[in-house]
């Protein structure tokens, strides 16, 4: 969603430039009135299209829910290549897939009895903690952890419960749709940190609080707004990386329907009230007014 917000914003910048090379005074405040009024005009104008691409549908329900029980569609493997396993399609996606019968045809139909844990990390920041993320995953080897970073890449990749991903915000090497993908995936999204001032991990709450996949961030001294996020309420906190809380906050989310119900519908909310792109144009005309 940040990217879209920068695209907005930089489309009103280019209008206001054509505006001043026109004629248009530029005393008076009046060229940032008028580019606080298109940047809101614009992310307002979008919004039900940024939604739909950055959130998805979404529907309050059980973890498994949408899946347990549903039809998928045969994509590849479970043949005498790879049998029991291999790719299906459910919900316009592709997903890694198991079966205790070894051989399914291609384009036939099987129902989901099940679904795996899958743990999302995405970061590539210097207050991102990369080793504990590492002693996490050995330590949990049933658990699947998907990576998406450029960091420490030859120390993960190795890794038997790691699927890497080569990601970085800024340099547009995986587009917008497969990260939307990834958090429609993941059960839950961690965010392990080093403790500092500086803020970090905003966007990637952000983003998978508005997918309603659930958060589990370290509580650093730096952390960004206390005055929204509540621990267990839409958002799980840790005060230290260790094995032990951290398996312990895995776990707690995963056998408490009721927890994880609750706090992923809290924190969807809290994106709708307070972080959506109507907020983010006033705070913006807040700060130019200022």
């Amino acid at each position: 969603m940040g990217n879209f917000i920068l695209f907005f914003l930089g489309i009103a910048s280019i209008i206001t430039g054509i505006a001043l090379w026109l004629g248009m005074p530029a005393d008076n405040g009046l060229p940032f009135l008028l580019f606080a009024t298109l940047s809101i005009a614009l992310l307002i104008g979008v919004r039900s299209k940024m939604r739909s691409v950055a959130v998805g549908d979404v529907a309050s329900s059980s973890i498994d829910e949408d899946f347990v029980g549903r039809d998928v569609q045969i994509e590849s493997g479970f043949d005498e290549a790879s049998p029991g396993r291999g790719r299906v399609k459910y919900r316009g996606a592709s997903w890694d897939a198991r079966s205790e019968q070894a051989h399914l045809p291609s384009g036939s139909f099987a129902t989901i009895l099940a679904r795996e844990s899958n743990l999302l990390f995405i970061g590539n920041d210097s207050n991102r903690d990369f080793k504990f993320l590492k002693h996490l995953a050995l330590n949990m080897p049933d658990r699947k952890f998907v990576v998406v970073t450029e960091q420490k890449e030859e120390e993960l990749e190795n890794i038997e419960n790691i699927t890497l991903y080569k990601g970085s915000w800024n340099k547009g090497i995986l587009e917008d749709s497969f990260l939307v993908n990834l958090y429609s995936k993941a059960r839950i999204t961690l965010i392990p940190l080093k403790n500092s001032l500086q803020p970090s991990g905003q966007s990637v709450a952000l983003q998978s609080m508005s997918m309603m996949t659930p958060v589990i961030i370290s509580k650093t001294d730096g952390f960004w707004d206390s005055e929204h996020f509540s621990h267990k309420k839409n958002i799980y906190f840790t005060q230290e990386n260790t094995l032990e809380e951290w398996s312990s906050a895995i776990n707690d989310l995963e056998e408490n329907d009721l927890l994880y119900k609750d706090l992923t519908e809290n924190a969807r909310s809290l994106i709708n009230m307070e972080f959506n792109c109507l907020a983010f144009g006033k705070k913006l005309l807040g700060i130019i007014r200022s």
